[in-house]
């Protein structure tokens, strides 16, 4: 997957926030102003993606890292949302739990208590109850699933493995609204999990690991739909990245399973010829 110039400037990704509100350090990535705008360089948009969709296809493909999809905007969460599902990765679109990164202990346990709820609302004891209780049962969950529905199905271990003896971390977060997103910012930093985000000209890239500059955001009195269009175009690239990098990941590691299992059949197979 590869993003395109006339892709790009066909949704209008280029186009930064106003002049006023520009942050210097985004200064490489800026072509120009016009008006009261800066225009992001369309070059070196389409060269960030293309490190960035290395640096994922590597990470995925040798470490097996974990993708944690955060988009917490309303008005991206949907979005966010579906793309983490196409390519079979975690998210939360409703809010950032606090410690969710630093105190992943704490959170597992709120995660493994929404899991026993839902187990419980399909038993057949959840239709003994009454009409009451099922429902304030149901407010709990669906309060629970709101913040961890995306999240269910992540590592016992939390957000580190051992690789050779050495412990590494095994997670790598997209952020979709940096502004948005401060509390999983500073978790981030503070374990050093490698953060993946999309830069408006307004955004500090310092913070960041992985960069793709663009804009998902238009002025209100544009048209809505072109903020989904914008953000549907970048996001989904991302997501894309992902689940081809997957795809290789598990056709490898078929191969080689498929490489043990002849070579050890052969070893066998000497053995059971003698006993004949």
């Amino acid at each position: 997957m590869n993003i395109e110039k006339e892709s790009l400037l066909k949704v209008g990704i280029q186009f930064g926030n106003l002049t006023q509100r520009w942050n210097p350090k985004m200064e490489p990535y800026i072509a120009r102003k016009r008006g009261k705008l800066h225009l992001l360089d369309e070059q070196k948009i389409i060269e960030s993606f293309s490190y960035v969709k290395s640096q994922l296809e590597k990470i995925i493909e040798e470490n097996n890292t974990t993708i944690l999809f955060v988009g917490t905007a309303p008005d991206l969460a949907e979005i966010t949302k579906q793309a983490a599902i196409n390519c079979q990765s975690p998210y939360l679109v409703h809010r950032w739990p606090g410690g969710f990164l630093t105190n992943f202990h704490t959170i597992q346990k709120t995660i493994e208590y929404l899991k026993n709820l839902l187990a419980f609302q399909k038993s057949e004891r959840f239709a003994t109850l009454s009409k009451r209780e099922q429902v304030e049962l149901e407010k709990k969950i669906n309060k629970l699933k709101k913040v961890y529905e995306g999240v269910l199905d992540l590592p016992k271990n939390g957000w580190f493995d051992y690789f050779q003896g050495e412990k590494r971390v095994n997670v790598l977060l997209f952020i979709v609204w940096l502004k948005k997103e401060k509390t999983a910012i500073r978790e981030a930093k503070k374990l050093g999990v490698p953060i993946m985000a999309i830069c408006n000209t307004s955004d500090d890239p310092s913070l960041i690991d992985y960069i793709i500059p663009g804009n998902i955001a238009v002025a209100k009195n544009k048209e809505e739909g072109k903020k989904a269009e914008r953000a549907q175009y970048l996001i989904n690239a991302v997501a894309e990245v992902i689940r081809e990098s997957k795809i290789r990941r598990d056709i490898k590691l078929s191969s080689e399973e498929s490489e043990t299992i002849e070579r050890a059949e052969k070893l066998i197979s000497p053995k059971k010829e003698n006993r004949v």
